[in-house]
């Protein structure tokens, strides 16, 4: 199923209709509802910081936020899509 849809869209549209549609928890479905629910701010507001803890909402083994949000700033770190130096100047958004 993930071959078909991979050739069928984007990535960027695969992941879009993803996070649009996912539970973040808390009554949360979508990105959007999530940005309100938990920053009350629309999602094109969040920080980097605030994106990387909705993001361990989505996790499936749901760890703990702030162990979770550490992991997800490591992989992206890990991945170059962050230096460490940016990392290290951002705070715990909970």
């Amino acid at each position: 199923m993930a071959n078909k849809a991979e050739s069928a869209y984007a990535k960027e549209e695969i992941l879009d209709r993803y996070l649009n549609r996912a539970d973040y928890g808390r009554g949360a479905v979508g990105l959007v509802a999530a940005a309100q629910t938990y920053f009350q701010k629309p999602a094109t507001s969040l920080t980097l910081a605030e994106a990387a803890l909705l993001a361990v909402r989505l996790h499936p083994g749901r760890p703990e936020p702030r162990a979770g949000w550490d992991e997800v700033l490591g992989t992206m770190v890990e991945r170059g899509w962050l230096t460490t130096a940016d990392r290290d100047g951002l705070t715990y958004p909970g």
